[in-house]
């Protein structure tokens, strides 16, 4: 069991990527505290959120704007961050975009915000599984979200001018 605040040391977060708010205040509500939520308007936006860390959870709305792409979003998504959960809001059970979705490699789908509490216990879970961050992964972190920052292949950071 995670101790209270531990998901801070371990950068752990929930990434929702709706076009409202409606979800992540369903998810704050829930998760109180034992999970960091991170709010994102497009699934561009919601990529560079997953692309930092490795193990988070990304909750992706199923709407008229994501409806489209959303499943080829997540048949990428699963193989560029492989250790990434992702969660389908909103998609009618009877909708083509449901079973589009699992079939794309949704690891869940919530129709409503009464279903989030059926997939809170494994969230958490998988959450509390996180790797503890280093002082070199919040230093690359930082250093990647410098505008100045200029970057070796490594992905180190290296100071500009040398």
């Amino acid at each position: 069991m995670a101790f209270p605040g531990e998901h801070r040391r371990r950068g752990a977060e929930l990434v929702v990527c709706e076009t409202g708010n409606e979800w992540a205040v369903a998810f704050r509500r829930l998760l109180a505290g034992e999970a960091r939520v991170f709010e994102t308007r497009s699934l561009d936006e919601c990529r560079g959120r997953l692309a930092h860390r490795a193990h988070r959870v990304a909750a992706v709305q199923w709407s008229v704007k994501f409806r489209d792409e959303l499943p080829e979003w997540i048949w990428l998504a699963k193989r560029w961050c492989p250790k990434c959960r992702i969660l389908v809001l909103g998609a009618p059970v009877d909708a083509p975009g449901h079973w589009a979705a699992r079939e794309a490699g949704a690891d869940c789908v919530a129709t409503t915000t009464r279903d989030l509490a059926m997939n809170k216990p494994w969230i958490l879970r998988y959450l509390a599984k996180a790797p503890p961050k280093t002082f070199e992964t919040i230093r690359n972190e930082v250093a990647a979200s410098l505008p100045w920052a200029d970057f070796e292949s490594s992905g180190k950071f290296r100071a500009t001018g040398e």
